[in-house]
């Protein structure tokens, strides 16, 4: 989807791309999650295009809170927490990692409502900022 959104297609190609996508294992999770390909959301995924966020990231200095779900279907955990953890290495950053078991990419549990603890890591780690 990624590759249509870069390459300027239109929301009904992208729909056909997530149309080909329903035999792969993360489409039910996907699905699950209420995601729903409209206008707004191809636009969102046509202005992020393919942005690899590693040079940003190689710059970041300023303190940083990493927040994920456990079961984000949308976004490689372990992977981004290894490129997470490497650039603030690199770049000197302050840095909090913190995994929510059982949530998916916004942070949801399968029973709904938010992963224990969310809002009040995000709402301590604000309030500890200096400044």
């Amino acid at each position: 989807m990624a590759r249509a959104a870069d390459a300027g297609a239109d929301l009904a190609q992208g729909q056909r791309v997530l149309a080909r996508a329903q035999s792969e294992p993360w489409y039910a999770a996907v699905e699950a999650s209420g995601f729903a390909l409209d206008e707004t959301t191809w636009s969102v995924l046509r202005s992020w295009g393919l942005y690899d966020p590693i040079d940003d990231l190689c710059n970041l200095t300023s303190p940083t809170l990493v927040v994920l779900g456990a079961d984000d279907p949308l976004v490689p955990v372990e992977a981004s927490i290894a490129l997470y953890e490497s650039t603030a290495r690199n770049a000197r950053r302050p840095q909090e990692l913190v995994v929510f078991a059982d949530a998916d990419h916004r942070l949801h549990l399968p029973t709904g409502g938010l992963a224990p603890g969310y809002l009040s890591k995000l709402s301590d780690w604000i309030l500890q900022q200096p400044g």
